[in-house]
């Protein structure tokens, strides 16, 4: 069985960066993306009626969902140290939710 993550439902938010930097960083770009694919893959099996034998992978690739946020840093630098990035990001209502299965799967990521 696969590990499922997080699930995310339509109308969901999220909103937050947490960055645990060991060093000082010099113009650093902080940017946080979200990303909904959703992959379909069926197979078509070997059919009696046709004189060939072919078996088939077919796969459906969407994207559902894709927002990008740049913070902007005053400074130049980012201390060492916990730095909290706060952000919204809201799920449409017409999105399909994540959800893992035998022949396909949708996930968003952040």
């Amino acid at each position: 069985m696969r590990k499922v993550g997080k699930v995310y439902l339509a109308v969901s938010s999220i909103g937050q960066l947490v960055l645990n930097l060991r060093c000082t960083l010099v113009d650093p770009v902080v940017k946080v993306e979200l990303t909904g694919r959703g992959f379909l893959r069926w197979f078509e099996e070997h059919n009696p009626e046709l004189d060939y034998d072919k078996s088939t992978a077919c796969t459906n690739q969407a994207v559902y969902l894709s927002k990008a946020k740049n913070f902007h840093i005053e400074d130049g630098w980012l201390d060492s140290g916990v730095l909290t990035f706060d952000f919204q990001f809201k799920f449409p209502p017409n999105i399909p939710s994540t959800f893992t299965s035998k022949i396909g799967c949708i996930s968003h990521f952040v």
